[in-house]
C-alpha cells in the first residue's frame, strides 16, 4: 500500500468516524489528503488527526472528484443523497449505512467471507454488526458442513444508537442515582438499568427493522437464501460491544472439536473457552476497543451432532464497522 490516495470521511464527527480516524493513524494508511465531511449542522468544527487540526466541511458543497476513496459513516439519508454523487464523480465508496445494502447489484462485504466481490464495484456496503460477526464466524462451518438454520438472540450496546444513545443512558443513570426525573428521547423506554426487546421500528411481520437486517444480510453475504435465519434483537445497558447467543443447525454432523477448529482458524476471531466453561468473553472486559470478534461457550446440543451453540461478542463501533471498512479499503488500493 505504498501509493498514497486522497480520502474523504463523511460523518467524521460520528463514533465510527472517530474510530476510523484512530485506525487510519495507527495503521499508517497511505493517505495523501484527508477531508473530513459531515452534514451542515455538524460542519465547521475541527478534529485532530496526526497532530494536525482538520476542519470539518459541509458534505453538500464538497466535490468528490477531489478524492479517490470515501467512507460514509453518517446517516442513511446522507448516504442516499451523496453516495451516488460520489460514485458518479469517480470516487470509490464504502458505505456503512443500510441505504444500499439490500440492492442486489451492490456487494455487502464481510472481510474474509466474500472479498472476491470487492474489486469490480464502485460502491461497497458494510453489513450490520451482527450479520458481519455471524458470517465471519460461520463461513468455514458453512463451507465444510453446510448450514440449515441459525437462531440468534442479539444483545446490542447503546452506542449502536450513536452518540445520542450514549448520552441518553448517561443522563438517565445520573438522574436515577440522584432521585431526579429521568427523560427518554432516543430509546422507546427507559434504557438505564433496563433491557429493551426492540431495535428499529416494527415491520408488518412483527420483526423489527434491525432483525430483518440481520436475516437478509446474513443470507446475502453467504449467498444462500435457503438458510433459515431467526433473530431477536435486544438493546442492553452496555456502552460498547454487541453480543449474541447463536444456535446453528448444520447439514452434516460435526463435533465440538471440529467446530472449534474451524472457528479458531479465522483471522480476527478468538475463542475464549475451556472444557469446564470457566472462561468466556464479555463485551466490557474483552471486546470494547478491540478489532477482534470473541467466541465462547461452544457446545453441542444434547443428543444431536447437527446442532451446536456459542456466544459471541465484538465492539460494534471498532470491530464491526471501522475495522471491516478499513480492511475493505486496503484491498481496494492494492
Amino acid at each position: 500500500m505504498s501509493k498514497q490516495i486522497d480520502i474523504g470521511i463523511v460523518g467524521a464527527t460520528s463514533l465510527v468516524g472517530e474510530a476510523l480516524l484512530e485506525l487510519l493513524s495507527e495503521q499508517n494508511f497511505p493517505i495523501g489528503k484527508l477531508y473530513l465531511l459531515d452534514s451542515e449542522d455538524e460542519a465547521g468544527g475541527r478534529i485532530e488527526f496526526n497532530k494536525e487540526q482538520l476542519r470539518v466541511e459541509d458534505v453538500a458543497s464538497f466535490d468528490f472528484a477531489r478524492v479517490q476513496l470515501a467512507f460514509f459513516v453518517s446517516s442513511t439519508s446522507v448516504s442516499k443523497d451523496f453516495v451516488p454523487k460520489a460514485a458518479e464523480a469517480g470516487c470509490r465508496v464504502i458505505d456503512r449505512t443500510p441505504a444500499f445494502r439490500s440492492l442486489e447489484q451492490i456487494p455487502l462485504i464481510a472481510d474474509g467471507v466474500n472479498n472476491e466481490l470487492i474489486k469490480d464495484n464502485r460502491i461497497i456496503t458494510n453489513p450490520c454488526c451482527i450479520a458481519l460477526c455471524l458470517t465471519k464466524v460461520l463461513k468455514p462451518v458453512y463451507d465444510n458442513a453446510g448450514i440449515k438454520s441459525i437462531n440468534i438472540t442479539s444483545l446490542q450496546a447503546v452506542s449502536g444508537a450513536g452518540r445520542e444513545g450514549l448520552e441518553e443512558i448517561g443522563l438517565q443513570t445520573a438522574a436515577l442515582l440522584n432521585f431526579k426525573e429521568m427523560k427518554t428521547r432516543v430509546f422507546p423506554h427507559q434504557m438505564a438499568f433496563n433491557v429493551i426487546p426492540q431495535i428499529g421500528a416494527f415491520t408488518e411481520s412483527g420483526y423489527t427493522e434491525e432483525e430483518m437486517k440481520v436475516i437478509n444480510e446474513t443470507r446475502k453475504i453467504l449467498n444462500d437464501d435457503g438458510i433459515f435465519v431467526n433473530v431477536t434483537t435486544v438493546r442492553v445497558p452496555v456502552f460498547y460491544g454487541h453480543s449474541a447467543t447463536v444456535s446453528v443447525e448444520t447439514k452434516q454432523g460435526v463435533s465440538v472439536e471440529q467446530i472449534k477448529s474451524m472457528i479458531g482458524s479465522i483471522a480476527g476471531v478468538e475463542i475464549s473457552d475451556d472444557e469446564d466453561f470457566k472462561e468466556y468473553p464479555t463485551p466490557v472486559t474483552d471486546a470494547a476497543g478491540q478489532e477482534t470478534t470473541y467466541i465462547g461457550r461452544v457446545r453441542q446440543q444434547a443428543g444431536s451432532e447437527h446442532h451446536f451453540e456459542f456466544w459471541l461478542t465484538a465492539d460494534n463501533i471498532k470491530a464491526c464497522a471501522a475495522s471491516n471498512m478499513l480492511r475493505i479499503a486496503s484491498q481496494l488500493i492494492t
